[in-house]
């Protein structure tokens, strides 16, 4: 089919663009039309709800109307018809027809609506039954001389005109029971059992009093137990529980409308979307088939040109990355483009060939490089091995061999006191000189990534203790107080690193605290990191060495306070090894006053 357009006039490719064009059009109007029409039924949908909210309002309106004024109605008593209870009854089936027409429409299905709406319906029938009983309730309730009202009154007047009790007991009885009718306090119903409970004791032994009075007693329970299932206590009864359907009503119907009009808003978006769409795709499809159309036409031979233009500048090694010539034309040009296209074939296996041996010694070349790089590395690793061991070990391996030379050739002259002295001095010669052996093991493994960092759970505090100890002999001879405020901390870190930082530290402020000075070790903690604090009081450090402290190409030493000296690698050691457990290393210093070295260690289980 592809091969078939490629050989189609231009005149039939331009038609089928434009029909193409035309198409996309027709969807546009379909779907515009689809979706207004949704559009319609959800806004009828909507006035529907609305209708519906407005008449279960109506509803308890005429609710209210009942309850203050038709009750009174004589009419109610006598035949149990009453306005009120008539458009009450209208009211439920228009809602009823509004819900039936609401369950119909096309648009009332998976937007969330069915759900209040089912239990709209379900709360408004509800409404009707309380309502009815309420009714019903009222009723046997009466008014006037009409039902349960007119039977006490009647009994009253019975017990007032036969005389069987005298007014003061009766008339406490009735006040009692006008007060209930009056108030709806509960303490009127409790008078009234106490004002009967007394006078049943005085006419015990007079039977047809106590049968006047039961009957009076307990008409008057029964018309307290009806006004409050019809609802007067404010606590209950079908009054209330009626106001409480007709609020939830209310909030059923609200939530149906909130939901209608959020389908409406995403309706509208649709429209929006798809007008904006179809017209960005109706103007692409123009414009996509436009550029193919004018794009069959002009390509080969602007193809054809260009090629034959890099053919005559001789520019095949550097642009080949062009296609071949197009070989589906039946005319002049399909004809020169096979004849080229093979010679462009040859030119361009040849120039590959090329390409690839020049990219294959580009790579040894770069191999070259970085092996040249490794190399001048590793021979400046070398030089500053040799300088350290040829400038800072010869010294104390000079004195380790001049002392054993005197001791060989004078040992019979050596006193006790004297040799123990000289033991001291060459186990402190050695210390030095494994000190410094180990910290240009170290260094070197940095520097060749052959140190492997091991993090997990370690004490601070008990790093530092083990460091005191190996370093009490040098604080004692250099009578150094040492102060600490410790605690134990778990850090994340890995114990080797911590330990060589920690002792390195230390030693450093040894080296350089003079006799009778004093080192402060204090650890202190955040949510988030733990801090070792090392002050010493010794001489400091000047502005120009705090500038080189941590430069890998400078070695800077200095002499400690007793002329003690190290390789000068420990504190550049010391800040790859924090950096490595995710840690910092920070001086302050103050030249004749002292230092102050703050490690920070992430803490275990710390949070932002």
């Amino acid at each position: 089919m592809r091969n078939r357009i490629r050989h189609w006039s231009i005149r039939n490719k331009l038609l089928l663009s434009h029909t193409m064009i035309l198409l996309v059009n027709a969807i546009l109007v379909a779907i515009t039309l689809k979706v207004y029409n949704k559009r319609y039924h959800i806004e009828e949908l909507l006035s529907r709800t609305e209708t519906m909210r407005v008449k279960s309002q109506q509803l308890h309106s005429v609710r209210q109307e009942f309850l203050l004024t038709e009750r009174r109605n004589p009419a109610f008593y006598r035949n149990g018809i009453s306005p009120a209870l008539l458009r009450h009854a209208g009211l439920i089936r228009e809602i009823d027809a509004e819900l039936a027409w609401v369950n119909r429409s096309p648009v009332n299905k998976g937007n969330g609506v069915t759900t209040p709406l089912l239990e709209f319906t379900r709360s408004i029938h509800l409404q009707e039954k309380l309502f009815q009983q309420m009714a019903d309730s009222l009723r046997q309730l009466g008014y006037g001389d009409k039902g349960l009202t007119g039977a006490l009154q009647s009994q009253y007047e019975t017990l007032k005109a036969d005389r069987l009790l005298p007014p003061s007991d009766l008339e406490p009885l009735q006040q009692a029971v006008l007060a209930y009718r009056e108030e709806k306090k509960t303490s009127s119903l409790i008078q009234f059992d106490s004002l009967a409970k007394a006078v049943r004791q005085r006419y015990a032994n007079s039977p047809s009093t106590l049968a006047v009075l039961d009957q009076f007693q307990s008409g008057f329970n029964r018309l307290v137990q009806l006004e409050r299932k019809i609802g007067y206590d404010p606590f209950g009864g079908f009054s209330n529980a009626l106001t409480q359907q007709s609020d939830r009503n209310d909030a059923i119907i609200q939530m149906a409308m909130d939901a209608l009009r959020l389908v409406y808003k995403q309706e509208l978006k649709k429209l929006n979307l798809a007008f904006l769409g179809l017209m960005a795709v109706c103007i692409l499809t123009g414009v996509v088939l436009s550029f193919w159309v004018a794009e069959t036409m002009t390509k080969p031979l602007r193809l054809l040109a260009r090629t034959m233009q890099q053919w005559a500048g001789g520019k095949f090694a550097g642009n080949m990355k062009m296609g071949l010539l197009p070989l589906y034309r039946k005319d002049e040009i399909g004809q020169v483009a096979f004849h080229f296209n093979q010679a462009l074939q040859t030119i361009r296996l040849q120039t590959d060939q090329v390409a690839e041996k020049t990219a294959h010694l580009e790579s040894i070349n770069q191999q070259l490089v970085s092996n040249e790089v490794m190399l001048r590395k590793m021979n400046a690793q070398k030089d500053r091995f040799l300088s350290i061991i040829s400038h800072d070990m010869r010294s104390p391996l000079s004195s380790i061999i001049g002392f054993l030379d005197f001791y060989k050739d004078n040992k019979q002259g050596f006193t006790e006191e004297e040799i123990k002295m000289v033991s001291q001095s060459l186990n402190t010669h050695i210390k030095k000189v494994m000190e410094m052996l180990d910290g240009l093991l170290l260094w070197s493994r940095s520097q060749n990534g052959d140190m492997q960092t091991n993090l997990q759970p370690i004490d601070l505090a008990a790093v530092i203790k083990e460091t005191l100890l190996l370093l009490a002999e040098n604080a004692r001879q250099k009578k150094i107080s040492v102060h600490t405020s410790l605690f134990s901390q778990l850090v994340w870190a890995d114990a080797n690193m911590t330990s060589f930082v920690i002792r390195n530290v230390l030693s450093n402020a040894l080296k350089y605290t003079p006799s009778g000075g004093k080192i402060e070790i204090e650890i202190k903690r955040n949510r988030k990191n733990v801090y070792v604090t090392i002050k010493d009081s010794g001489v400091g450090i000047s502005a120009e060495n705090m500038k080189q402290l941590f430069q890998d190409t400078v070695t800077l030493t200095t002499f400690g306070t007793d002329n003690e000296k190290g390789i000068g690698l420990g504190l550049v050691l010391c800040r790859d090894f924090m950096h490595q457990q995710n840690g910092t290393i920070e001086i302050e210093s103050i030249p004749d006053l002292g230092t102050t070295v703050n490690l920070v260690f992430p803490r275990l289980g710390g949070t932002q």
